[in-house]
C-alpha cells in the first residue's frame, strides 16, 4: 500500500535539518522531503506487513539503539536465571505437569511423571484438512512402570470438523494397560462421518500414584492418503537447557559485553571519534568471541536464548556502526521479476569515506549470487519453480576484521515464465464475417526470442496471420490472427487455443470468440461500405481513406471542442427477454481530454413497455491510438423493443473515426426458460444465495460479489442446483457459466444433469471439462423432459485448487438445440 506520512517536526521539536528517518523493523532508510518545519515520506506497507518509523538526529537514534542492547541483555539474563534449573522440553508438545527424558543414543522417549496431585499431559494439534471423511489409525509405542488402575493413563483424541457456521469438537478416549511392561506397540481405529479439520492428541498420565511412570517412544496418525500427520512423533527434537558448565563463561561474558555498551552509551553524542569507534568495535568483538565459544562448545540448542540476544544486539549496532563511520544505509534494488535460468543484476552501492574498512557479502538459498562492482549476478536455477520467490541479502560489513557490524538489506525477485501469451478480441469483418484475435506475447528472458504461434480453432474454420515473431529482451510484440469460417456458420462462440513457443520455453491461451454472420447483424450498413445508408451521418462523414476492414469507415471531426454523434435504430420486439451485443472498432487522432462518455460507443434501448434503460456506453481511450474495440453486453430485465446505437465525440476536439459496426441478439441464449423456474440449492456459501442462478445477468461488472454468482458450502460432499418448472418443460441442451473470480473461470471439474425418476434421480448427462472454461454447453442426445432438473457436482469435483466448492454465475435452459 502506497501512502504519503506528514510530520510537524516543529510541534515534535525535531530539528528539520538534521533528523533522519527509519524503518526499525526492515532498517530501512527513508527519505524525507523537508520544506520548513515539515517532513513528508513516502511510505510503502507491505500487504499484511507493518512499519514502525523512527525519527530522530542520527545520535540520538545511536543512543535508544545501546539503550535497547542493553536491555535485552538485562532481561537475557533475568530469564536465564529463572529457567536455570528447567529439563529439556520437546519443540513440537506443550506439556503440563512434569516430563523427563530418556536417551538411548540417538533415540529419544518422553517420560511423564506422575506426582501424586495432578494430571501430567503432553499434547498437540494435528492438522488433517480431509476433504472427504476417511478411517484414521492412531499408534502408539508405549512402556509403563508402577501404573495403577487409577493412574488413567490413556491417549485422549479431540476430533475437530468444521461446517458453515461452527468449528465442531468430538473426544474419543483410548485407555492404555495399567501395570509395568516393556515397550509394546498400541493401535487404535479413529471413526468420523465428517471430514476431520484436525485432531488434538493429548497423552496423559493420573497424578493419584506418585511412583507411575509413563514412557512414550512414538505417537502417530495417518490415514489412506497421508502416513503421518503428528509432527515429530518420535520426540527427535528437544529444547535443551544451557550446559551447567557453560552457565559461568557465558554469563561472564555476556556481562563484559553489558559494560561495553555502557561504555558505548556514554560515547553516543561523539560516535565519529576514535575512542567511540574503539568501544563500538570492542562490544562487536566480545560478541563475536561469545559466538564462536558457544559454538566450538557445540552449545547452540542450550544457548539459543544467548544467541537471539547476541543477534538483537548486534542488529542495533549495525546502524549506529554506519553513523560512527559516516557510512550511507545499504540499499538493494533491482528487478523484481526472472525466468529460470536467467541472470539478473542487482544494485548494492557502498557509500563510504575513503579509509573506512567496508566489505560486501550476498546470499541467496536456492539459487546463485555473486558479487559484482556495484551490486551483485544473481543466476536463477533452470529448474526454478514458477510463482516461487527468491530472496537475495546484501550485507554490509563496517569495521575492522573480527569486530565488524553488519547491515543488511534483501530485495525479492518472484520467478515468472519465460513466455507470456495474452489473447484480445478485437472484432470482426461484418462483410467477411472473418473475427480478429489479437496476440500479445511477453518476453520475460534477458535476451531476445524468436517466438513461433500456433493456432488451434474448431473444425469448419481456418486461421492465419499466425506467423514467427521477434520478440526483444523484456519486451512484448502483437500479431493480428484471423479466423474466418471456411463455410456457411452460424453465429455462436467459437474456441480457439494459441500456443507461443521459443526453444524449450512454451506457453499457451485460450479464447472464446463470438461469430458474427452478416445476416445476424441486424444493422444496416455496418461497415459504411454503402457511405451513409441507414445512418444519421452526412456524406461527407464517409471517409474512404481509411478503414478497420473494407474500404471505408466514419469520421468524426471537432476542429474545436465540440459536440457531434452519428446515431441508427434497430427494432426488435422481442417477445422475451435476449442479450444484445453492441459492437465497433473506432481509432483516436489528437482527441483532448480524460476517457469517459464524450468518446464512446452509446447504447439506448427503450422496452416493449415503453420504458428506457439509457446510457450504456464503451469509452474509448483517448489521444492518439491504433484501432481499438468496444464492446457492450445488455442482458435486459424485459423484452426490448428497440435499440438505439450512437458513435459519440461530444466535448472533446480530435478526429475519430468508426468502423465494423455489429448488433445482434446472442443467440446461444435466446429461448432461455430457466428464468420461469425455481431455484434451490443443497447449500450456500457465507453471504450468498441461489438468486444469481437464474436472473439472466451473466456479466457481472459493477454487482457485489455475492450477486455476480451463487456458491455452495465449501464442504466435502456432493453439491447440487435444482431448477423446478410449474409445469414439464423439453429441454434440448444447457449452459453452466461458472464464476469468474479474478477474471479465472471456477469451473466444475465434473457436472451432471439429473431429473425425478421413482423416489430417486436419473442421470441424463455428464459431463467433464478438461480445462477451465467460462461456459460449460452440455446438450442432451434427446430432448428431456420433466418438472425438475438438478445439476451436481459430486463430491471433490469442484474447480481446481477448491474441490469442495460449486460456484456458478448462471444456469440457462433451452428448449431446442439451437445452433452453435
Amino acid at each position: 500500500h502506497e501512502t504519503t506520512l506528514t510530520m510537524d517536526l516543529g510541534a515534535l521539536r525535531l530539528d528539520a535539518q538534521s533528523v533522519r528517518a527509519v524503518d526499525l523493523v526492515s532498517g530501512t532508510a527513508i527519505p524525507l522531503a523537508i520544506q520548513g518545519q515539515t517532513a513528508v515520506a513516502r511510505l510503502s506497507v507491505p500487504a499484511d506487513g507493518v512499519l514502525a518509523i523512527q525519527v530522530a538526529k542520527p545520535a540520538a537514534a545511536a543512543g535508544w539503539r545501546v539503550a535497547q542492547s542493553i536491555e535485552t541483555l538485562d532481561r537475557g539474563i533475568q530469564m536465564r536465571a529463572i529457567d536455570a534449573e528447567k529439563p529439556a522440553i520437546p519443540v513440537h508438545w506443550r506439556y503440563s505437569g512434569q516430563i523427563t527424558r530418556e536417551s538411548e543414543g540417538t533415540d529419544h522417549c518422553v517420560v511423564l511423571v506422575a506426582d501424586g496431585k495432578r494430571d501430567t499431559t503432553i499434547r498437540q494439534w494435528a492438522m488433517l484438512f480431509q476433504p472427504e471423511p476417511r478411517g484414521v489409525k492412531l499408534r502408539v509405542r508405549a512402556a509403563a512402570t508402577g501404573v495403577q488402575d487409577g493412574d488413567d493413563a490413556r491417549i485422549r483424541c479431540q476430533l475437530a470438523w468444521v461446517t458453515r457456521s461452527f468449528t465442531h469438537y468430538e473426544n474419543v478416549t483410548f485407555d492404555l494397560p495399567g501395570g509395568t511392561y516393556d515397550w509394546r506397540d498400541f493401535e487404535f481405529p479413529i471413526r468420523c462421518e465428517q471430514p476431520l479439520r484436525a485432531i488434538q492428541l493429548f497423552a496423559s498420565l493420573g497424578g493419584k500414584s506418585a511412583e507411575a511412570r509413563l514412557r512414550i517412544a512414538s505417537i502417530s496418525l495417518s490415514d489412506a492418503v497421508r502416513d503421518e500427520y503428528v509432527v515429530d512423533g518420535g520426540f527427535d527434537e528437544w529444547y535443551e537447557p544451557q550446559p551447567k558448565e557453560l552457565r559461568p563463561r557465558v554469563e561472564q561474558q555476556v556481562s563484559e559485553i553489558r559494560e561495553g555498551l555502557v561504555q558505548l552509551r556514554k560515547s553516543t553524542g561523539q560516535l565519529s571519534t576514535p575512542a567511540a569507534r574503539q568501544a563500538l568495535s570492542s562490544v562487536l568483538g566480545k560478541c563475536r568471541s561469545l559466538r564462536e565459544m558457544i559454538a566450538r562448545e557445540k552449545a547452540e540448542n542450550g544457548c539459543r536464548r544467548v544467541l537471539r540476544d547476541l543477534e538483537t544486539v548486534e542488529g542495533h549496532l549495525g546502524p549506529v556502526a554506519l553513523i560512527a563511520y559516516g557510512v550511507a544505509p545499504p540499499v538493494m534494488s533491482g528487478p523484481s521479476t526472472a525466468v529460470p535460468g536467467d541472470t539478473v543484476r542487482l544494485s548494492f552501492p557502498v557509500k563510504a569515506a575513503a579509509g573506512v574498512p567496508v566489505r560486501r557479502s550476498f546470499a541467496a538459498p536456492g539459487a546463485t549470487v555473486v558479487a559484482r562492482p556495484g551490486g551483485a549476478a544473481l543466476t536463477l536455477p533452470r529448474d526454478a519453480e514458477i510463482g516461487s520467490v527468491i530472496e537475495v541479502k546484501g550485507a554490509l560489513h563496517v569495521g575492522k576484521p573480527g569486530a565488524e557490524a553488519v547491515v543488511t538489506s534483501s530485495h525479492r525477485v518472484a520467478v515468472i515464465a519465460p513466455l507470456e501469451l495474452a489473447l484480445e478480441n478485437h472484432g470482426f469483418d461484418p462483410e467477411a464475417g472473418t473475427a480478429r484475435l489479437r496476440a500479445t506475447v511477453r518476453n520475460h528472458r534477458a535476451q531476445s526470442a524468436r517466438v513461433e504461434l500456433a493456432a488451434q480453432a474448431p473444425s469448419g474454420w481456418k486461421v492465419t496471420g499466425a506467423g514467427p515473431l521477434s520478440v526483444p529482451a523484456s519486451a512484448e510484440r502483437s500479431v493480428e490472427l484471423r479466423l474466418a469460417p471456411e463455410g456457411a456458420s452460424a453465429a455462436g462462440m467459437v474456441d480457439v487455443n494459441v500456443t507461443a513457443t521459443a526453444g524449450a520455453d512454451r506457453c499457451s491461451a485460450r479464447a472464446f470468440l463470438l461469430h458474427i454472420p452478416k445476416e445476424a447483424n441486424l444493422l444496416k450498413n455496418a461497415g459504411f461500405e454503402e457511405g451513409n445508408t441507414g445512418w444519421s451521418a452526412r456524406a461527407e462523414q464517409i471517409d474512404q481513406t481509411v478503414a478497420r476492414s473494407g474500404k471505408a469507415s466514419l469520421k468524426l471531426e471537432n476542429r474545436v471542442v465540440g459536440q457531434t454523434q452519428v446515431g441508427q435504430s434497430v427494432t426488435l420486439n422481442q417477445k422475451a427477454p435476449c442479450p444484445i451485443l453492441v459492437q465497433v472498432s473506432s481509432r483516436a487522432l489528437n482527441v483532448s481530454g480524460e476517457k469517459g462518455k464524450g468518446y464512446a460507443l452509446y447504447v439506448d434501448i427503450y422496452y416493449t413497455d415503453g420504458t428506457p434503460l439509457y446510457g450504456q456506453t464503451f469509452d474509448f481511450q483517448t489521444g492518439t491510438t491504433e484501432w481499438q474495440f468496444g464492446q457492450v453486453y445488455i442482458e435486459p430485465a424485459k423484452p426490448v423493443r428497440v435499440v438505439n446505437v450512437y458513435l459519440l465525440l461530444r466535448g472533446k476536439s480530435g478526429t475519430v473515426w468508426f468502423d465494423d459496426v455489429a448488433v445482434m441478439e446472442d443467440l446461444r441464449r435466446k429461448g432461455n426458460v430457466a428464468r420461469e423456474a425455481q431455484v434451490t440449492v443443497d447449500s450456500s456459501f457465507s453471504g450468498y444465495d441461489s438468486s444469481p442462478v437464474n436472473d439472466g445477468v451473466t456479466v457481472g461488472e459493477g454487482l457485489h460479489w455475492t450477486k455476480e454468482a451463487w456458491a455452495s458450502a465449501e464442504e466435502a460432499r456432493p453439491h447440487f442446483i435444482e431448477l423446478r418448472f410449474k409445469e414439464p418443460r423439453s429441454i434440448a441442451r444447457a449452459l453452466v457459466y461458472w464464476s469468474l473470480d479474478g477474471g479465472v473461470a471456477r469451473t466444475s471439474r465434473e457436472i451432471a444433469v439429473e431429473i425425478p425418476e421413482g423416489d430417486g434421480w436419473k442421470r441424463v448427462a455428464l459431463v467433464k471439462p478438461g480445462a477451465p472454461e467460462p461456459v460449460t454447453e452440455i446438450r442432451f442426445a434427446q430432448p428431456v423432459q420433466s418438472e425438475r432438473f438438478r445439476f451436481v457436482q459430486p463430491m471433490g469435483a469442484g474447480p481446481q485448487g477448491r474441490p469442495n466448492l460449486m460456484w456458478v454465475r448462471e444456469v440457462e435452459l433451452f428448449p431446442e438445440s439451437t445452433a452453435r
